[in-house]
């Protein structure tokens, strides 16, 4: 679940800066319509953290509350779907 974790963060991490150079390009281009200050920057490193520590707190729950079964393994498929579905939003 660590190594997983610290994944999660490394992309959140790298989409923060992606993020945040289109919107600096943006402001370069555009500067009347899209503006670049500290929002930018602070919204793009809350969500990120929000992502990581969302993600952390999920697999906790999965593997802290069902120990064996048929409960555990369908939380676990379903762990691993959310996480197949954040990295390929984070790629488009």
């Amino acid at each position: 679940m660590k190594k997983e974790t610290v994944q999660i963060a490394v992309q959140c991490g790298i989409a923060c800066l992606v993020l945040a150079n289109l919107f600096f390009f943006l402001h370069i281009a555009k500067p009347e319509i899209v503006s670049f200050d500290y929002r930018v920057i602070l919204s793009a490193v809350l969500g990120s953290f929000c992502g990581s520590n969302e993600f952390l707190s999920h697999g906790d729950y999965c593997s802290g509350n069902c120990q064996y079964g048929k409960i555990r393994r369908m939380l676990i498929r379903k762990m691993r779907a959310s996480y197949r579905n954040r990295t390929m939003l984070q790629l488009i």
